[in-house]
């Protein structure tokens, strides 16, 4: 944990990670099972809805891209409990951890203000989109009816969505209606 109280970006290995967040307090080696998660020293199994994703973490293989991972530092703060999860990534993933996680509140659990939402417009009042978080799960489908629904879809050949937006990157998904063009922008 760095002088601010949150996680460090980078600890270096998976490894150099897993011992950096055991210092910061994530001392418990979670393990999915159906559809809650135990680890050894837990009374009782716990279910999503009562974790958080505090950080993500991915590893890309140095030599063999099956041994890329991703981990995961959750915690329950009913159960005042905070440890690891880790998982494959791409092809080597477990299916039953991708279920448990994909089920997991996706927010910041001591720093809820760094999430961001768009901000609300005419076109979109709501608002309530998340584009940045620890863990944004962007759902293409939806985003795709968001812009087939919307008045600048009937009226030009094409329409746009910002689905990611931090300080350093930027994903935009847009839409072309049949012979749309790009022109040139920035």
């Amino acid at each position: 944990m760095n002088s601010s109280g949150k996680l460090e970006e980078s600890y270096g290995t998976l490894w150099q990670t897993i011992a950096g967040l055991k210092a910061a307090g994530y001392t418990k080696d979670f393990n999915v099972q159906e559809d809650c998660i135990s680890c050894e020293g837990l009374d009782q199994p716990l279910s999503p809805d009562e974790f958080v994703i505090d950080k993500v973490y991915r590893f890309e293989g140095e030599t063999n891209p099956d041994d890329a991972s991703i981990l995961y530092a959750i915690s329950a703060r009913n159960h005042n409990i905070k440890g690891v999860l880790v998982n494959g990534y791409g092809p080597t993933a477990d299916v039953a951890t991708n279920n448990f996680i994909s089920n997991l509140e996706t927010r910041t659990a001591e720093h809820e203000k760094d999430i961001h939402y768009n901000e609300a417009t005419e076109l979109r009042p709501e608002g309530d989109r998340i584009l940045n978080a620890p863990l944004v799960k962007v759902e293409l489908s939806e985003n795709i009816k968001i812009l087939q629904s919307e008045k600048a879809w009937q009226e030009k050949d094409h329409s746009a969505i910002t689905v990611f937006k931090s300080d350093h990157k930027t994903a935009v998904l847009i839409g072309f209606h049949k012979d749309g063009i790009l022109k040139t922008h920035t």
